[in-house]
């Protein structure tokens, strides 16, 4: 911390690749050379001085640990007064992403920087994470994008795995967050509790803790008829220390979001013998370019819903009762560099991978305002226009209901020899969906409605908590019979 506020003083920018740098070189003078900074080691070092929102909006500068002891008591006394138990306590935070970026030294950021015009690098979503202190409810995730009615959302804008927004920067509005407390938050909560926690409607009770961000309004307004749902806003400058939300969880969340888009893009040879001529660069451009915000909502939902409730509950302890930060085990910097690598990126460097994460780590989710936007914002309100449809080159690929039929086949096999276990869960809803297709072909390729011949097959984003009736009974993964049918083959096209 004596570097780094030595470095700081002399006008230095320093980074996460430079802490971790200079920690190992101070490690040394100290006699351990074995020390690995690990992606963890740093982020808890920010976290522990108040440095960890340092690049977005200077709170390092002005972290105050002397309001946090008193804001603590006054929750406790609040828990206490108005009995509340921890399923009832709830904090919400936003973030900011680039959904679609690569790291800089990879073939498709150089190819970017050639071409003029639209950059896939600078495509940003904001997204908005809250969960209770028993890490027992976590609520769908609210994403906020530039467009209203994305091309790639088109006819599933009421069927998506988060609840979606607009406004011309991507950034949350006052406008935004209110509507969703009111919409969202104050539905999903009262559900949760009356069939979860079988609480009786009328002791429903729930406290929200928030940070001070400008699309966050006044407490007074951000409270339910009955009064018994409201907000309790954090000190200020105290959000990096003690906003639960801040402990790692979305970080996690971000860095998982990650795995599953490189994952999704990159193309990685199964064997050396696969290569003939290395196209690997082109084709994961490719694959980046036909990456839709689709494909972007349902990987950060179940970057979401795969992290831990012990992780959820954790992250209440700095403000409730001191503990240690989990890890990154898994997504470190050198995971994703080894991937980056395996998909014929050489240059890529671990700096370069600390860098790209840290961009994204960075950004608040909400825009910071100047005195102009303020004044205007309170006496005009938010005024957020988009057209109804995005400039991006969305396309469908349509491919013969024959050539579907025979991919629906493979994947109905691949269910059955497959090592991972969890893949026998997904036969059934395979095989429901290749009766949709023959029954297409039987129909000589016309457009027909799904839900007009089944329901729809079991959702691959798990149900939240507070869409769960514990007296329901369970769905079974297991196959079904299946009814033989004669096919037709078509030559005609589908979506």
């Amino acid at each position: 911390m004596k570097w780094f506020v030595q470095m700081k003083s002399n006008g230095h920018l320093v980074r996460g690749v430079e802490i971790l740098a200079a920690a190992k070189k101070l490690a040394e003078s100290l006699g351990d050379p074995n020390f690995k900074g690990s992606d963890g080691w740093l982020w808890r070092f920010r976290n522990r001085h108040g440095l960890f929102n340092v690049v977005a909006h200077g709170e390092a500068a002005s972290a105050d640990t002397s309001t946090i002891e008193p804001f603590q008591l006054k929750l406790n006394k609040v828990l206490e007064d108005e009995g509340l138990i921890s399923s009832q306590i709830y904090n919400a935070d936003e973030t900011g992403f680039y959904w679609k970026s690569m790291p800089k030294n990879t073939q498709v950021r150089k190819g970017e920087e050639k071409t003029p015009g639209k950059k896939m690098s600078k495509e940003r979503l904001s997204s908005l994470h809250c969960a209770n202190a028993s890490g027992t409810h976590r609520l769908k995730l609210v994403v906020v994008g530039k467009s209203k009615k994305p091309r790639a959302l088109k006819d599933i804008m009421n069927n998506l795995p988060v609840i979606y927004y607009n406004s011309i920067n991507a950034w949350f509005t006052a406008a935004i967050f209110t509507d969703w407390f009111f919409s969202h938050f104050i539905t999903a909560v009262r559900k949760y509790q009356e069939e979860v926690l079988k609480i009786k409607p009328e002791d429903v009770k729930a406290i929200l803790i928030l940070d001070n961000a400008p699309a966050h309004p006044s407490a007074e307004h951000l409270i339910s008829a009955d009064g018994k749902i409201r907000v309790m806003y954090l000190p200020p400058n105290t959000t990096s220390i003690i906003q639960p939300m801040d402990q790692g969880v979305i970080s996690a969340c971000k860095r998982r979001y990650t795995r599953r888009y490189l994952d999704e893009v990159l193309v990685v040879l199964e064997t050396e013998e696969d290569i003939q001529e290395d196209t690997r660069a082109a084709r994961t451009k490719n694959n980046i370019k036909n990456y839709t915000i689709r494909s972007a909502l349902y990987n950060l939902a179940h970057s979401w819903q795969d992290m831990k409730a012990s992780t959820l509950e954790n992250c209440w302890k700095k403000l409730l009762i001191d503990v240690e930060e989990d890890s990154f085990e898994g997504f470190e910097a050198t995971d994703f560099k080894k991937l980056l690598h395996k998909a014929g990126e050489k240059n890529v460097t671990e700096d370069d991978v600390r860098d790209w994460i840290e961009e994204n780590e960075s950004d608040p989710g909400y825009q910071l305002l100047s005195m102009d936007e303020i004044a205007a914002e309170v006496t005009e309100g938010d005024k957020e226009e988009s057209s109804d449809d995005d400039d991006e080159e969305f396309q469908c690929k349509k491919v013969k209901l024959s050539t579907l039929r025979s991919y629906m086949d493979v994947l109905i096999d691949y269910t059955t020899y497959s090592k991972i276990k969890e893949t026998g869960a997904y036969y059934n809803n395979l095989r429901m969906l290749r009766e949709l297709v023959i029954r297409e072909q039987h129909m000589g390729g016309t457009q027909t409605k799904m839900d007009s011949f089944f329901a729809p097959p079991a959702a691959a984003i798990r149900p939240q908590p507070d869409e769960l009736n514990p007296d329901d009974p369970q769905p079974s993964t297991s196959g079904t019979k299946a009814t033989t049918t004669t096919t037709m083959d078509s030559d005609s096209d589908s979506e």
